[in-house]
Order: structure tokens, then sequence, then C-alpha cells
């Protein structure tokens, strides 16, 4: 399974869990300060919805409407690798 944090416009995020080319689910959230905790709680709410585990997560994607030099993509990047 592969797990992908897209960003779609300023502060609008989406999280969408995929096996392979197939989506199984997809959540978006608004966020203005505490990404770290959307992510976080997104993450919860989508393997808790599907009955998923953590471990069956793979992979982990970001993408979309981000600056690679912005904070957004820099807490992205920590949860990314926070799962690894």
């Amino acid at each position: 399974m592969i797990l992908e944090i897209i960003f779609e416009k300023h502060n609008q995020v989406s999280l969408i869990i995929k096996n392979g080319p197939k989506t199984i689910d997809r959540v978006g959230f608004q966020f203005n300060r505490n990404l770290e905790q959307v992510l976080i709680s997104g993450l919860d709410k989508i393997l808790n919805k599907n009955r998923m585990a953590l471990l069956s997560l793979k992979r982990v994607r970001i993408g979309g409407e981000i600056d690679k030099n912005g904070l957004s993509y820099q807490i992205a990047q920590s949860f990314k690798k926070a799962l690894a």
C-alpha cells in the first residue's frame, strides 16, 4: 500500500491510500498552523476506517502544489521519515 500526501491548495491537504494504481480511500483536510496534528489524526482516521495497520503502508509520496523549501513540505517530509 502507498500513502500519498497531496497538497491541493495553500491550506488543504489530502491523504490517499493506494494499492498499486487503485485508490482505496481519500480524505481531505484544511489546516492553519497544525499540519503535523492534521497528518497524524488524518492517517489514524483513514487507517481505522479501512481496518488497516500502519505496517501495511510500504511507501509514502508527497506531491501537489507545494514549495519544496516551505515549512509544510518540511513537516510532511518529517512525517514521511517517521513512518519509515
